[in-house]
């Protein structure tokens, strides 16, 4: 014989499904929430690498476009010094386009200092810098790479490093 179960005990079995039933949906639901912010994350993490990747693409083809150009090379893809001397940031901003910065520091060697480039000291120094303003601004990418640099005055080829850097918002 089956005994009847009390209104009191049918009511609470009751609550307690409807209450596995809220658990469930509400598991779910963060489930689903994780699973979007995962692909949204995702697609903007996607995104910013491909902005980078584009920075890093112009920046080595302005160092092409630099090391080729008429306007700072001697012979032979050679970075002339006495060229250097006379760029100006809006001369370099008009063929390159903007959000640049360029220095050039001749090889060093021990005791050396760095003579950054005026008219004053000209052939005596060993850096040159092209849109100073813009270097000290952050979020600047960009590759280092080796230069031969002439020396008009004597003639001598000397061994530097060429340092663009770009802009790039964040």
């Amino acid at each position: 014989m089956r005994m009847k179960k009390s209104r009191k005990t049918r009511f609470k079995t009751g609550q307690f499904g409807m209450l596995e039933y809220i658990i469930l949906a509400l598991f779910m639901v963060v489930i689903v929430m994780a699973i979007v912010f995962f692909l949204f994350g995702w697609e903007f993490g996607a995104a910013q690498r491909e902005g980078l990747d584009q920075a890093y693409g112009k920046s080595l083809s302005l160092i092409n476009l630099f090391m080729h150009s008429d306007f700072f090379t001697e012979k032979d893809n050679m970075l002339d010094d006495s060229k250097l001397m006379v760029s100006k940031c809006d001369d370099i901003e008009a063929i390159f386009g903007e959000k640049l910065c360029i220095n050039i520091t001749s090889v060093l060697f021990v005791g050396d200092e760095v003579k950054p480039c005026t008219i004053s000291n000209y052939p005596g120094c060993n850096h040159w810098v092209i849109c100073q303003d813009f270097c000290s601004q952050g979020n600047l990418l960009g590759y280092d790479v080796p230069v031969n640099i002439y020396r008009r005055v004597s003639g001598e080829t000397e061994l530097g490093v060429l340092d663009l850097r770009i802009g790039v918002s964040t």
